[in-house]
């Protein structure tokens, strides 16, 4: 390609990208179409990844003899920012609008607290997640939402699989200085077996030693968290107490220090 030509090129595109932002301009719901066309492309992006995991254990004789040796164990799973973003448009608010991204689920809602819709934005490759773990823990999942909000939310993940059938809501949290606690020993009390998945550092400080932390999902970003902690999951399941691996690689000190805080 010539210089001459290179610059024709560059040049068409800001005219057509000027065109664009016009008709945009004048039109509010051609604007939004175009966004979501682009949103939706964007998506397919996101969701791609060039890496794969075996979706079945090829494991020789003696893997298969130490996994038989060992408890199968409980992965306790958060729900919001760790498999899904849920953003709520509440009854009467025109001033919000969704974002400009398609959305994976939506359904109505309806209590003391809250009225209006709420859009549903699954984490990228949380069914290719789930699928996998499913097969190697038996999952729990453990939200500071309310039932009404959270409950079709894991129906929607689940997928009549019942893989997501043992669930945990707010109503099983336990105050602690105005903190809402999540202690995974409610759902297992064999605490060498049982580890929690959070994007929260407060709940992985009340399971120290016990726990995986994991960023926090942004809805609309690429995203490859869940798929990178596959490896580390499968091997997990080898061990004889979680503990001997989870009590090394994270400190969660905060905790001290929000109760010290709250005490003062």
């Amino acid at each position: 390609m010539t210089g001459d030509s290179f610059i024709s090129l560059i040049f068409g595109l800001q005219t057509w990208g000027l065109v664009l932002a016009i008709i945009c301009l004048n039109e509010p719901r051609l604007g939004r179409f175009i966004k979501l066309t682009a949103a939706r492309i964007y998506k397919v992006y996101a969701n791609y990844s060039p890496i794969e995991y075996l979706s079945d254990d090829c494991l020789t004789p003696v893997s298969l003899r130490c996994l038989k040796r060992v408890a199968k164990k409980t992965l306790v799973l958060d729900m919001d920012e760790t498999l899904i973003t849920a953003w709520i448009q509440r009854q009467g608010d025109h001033r919000h609008s969704p974002p400009n991204v398609p959305h994976d689920f939506k359904f109505g809602i309806s209590t003391a607290i809250c009225k209006g819709d709420v859009y549903v934005y699954k984490r990228p490759h949380v069914d290719r997640f789930l699928n996998n773990v499913s097969r190697w823990y038996n999952l729990v999942v453990f939200t500071c939402g309310t039932e009404d909000y959270a409950s079709p939310i894991l129906d929607f993940l689940d997928k009549g699989r019942g893989i997501l059938d043992k669930r945990f809501y707010r109503q099983h949290t336990i105050d602690v200085g105005g903190l809402r606690a999540k202690y995974i020993s409610l759902c297992s009390p064999d605490m060498a077996n049982i580890l929690l998945l959070d994007n929260s550092s407060i709940a992985c400080s009340f399971n120290a030693g016990n726990c995986i932390p994991i960023s926090s999902y942004r809805i609309g970003q690429k995203d490859e968290a869940l798929l990178e902690l596959l490896p580390f999951l499968d091997a997990l399941r080898f061990t004889r107490d979680v503990r001997s691996v989870l009590g090394k690689c994270t400190r969660f000190d905060c905790l001290t220090t929000l109760l010290e805080s709250v005490a003062k």
